[in-house]
């Protein structure tokens, strides 16, 4: 996989990358990453063949979501997230999630 830097100016672009892997060892099951208040980047992807629901609103991750297909990767650019939670669950058990976190 490769990453192309984004063309992002001024205060905010991305400087320092924060690593998470989130293990979900049951499928269907909403799990959770707090943000970084400073983060201007995200990329998602899921360790292993799995598609991922998310959502920002606790307890809609199996409900009202996005989809993240097997095999990809998800990104949002640009952002001002404060205070933020990425909520997720896999339909399938015993995987890792891949958050990274560019502030």
């Amino acid at each position: 996989m490769a990453i192309v830097p984004s063309k992002q100016v001024g205060s905010n672009t991305a400087t320092e990358p924060l690593v998470t892997n989130v293990t979900v060892p049951l499928a269907n099951t909403e799990y959770s990453h707090a943000l970084n208040d400073a983060v201007k980047q995200i990329i998602m992807r899921c360790r292993g063949s799995a598609s991922i629901k998310y959502c920002f609103v606790s307890g809609e991750s199996g409900s009202n979501y996005m989809t993240l297909p097997r095999n990809n990767t998800m990104g949002l650019d640009s952002i001002k997230f404060t205070g933020k939670v990425i909520y997720f669950q896999s339909d399938v058990a015993s995987v890792v999630v891949e958050i990274l976190e560019l502030i």
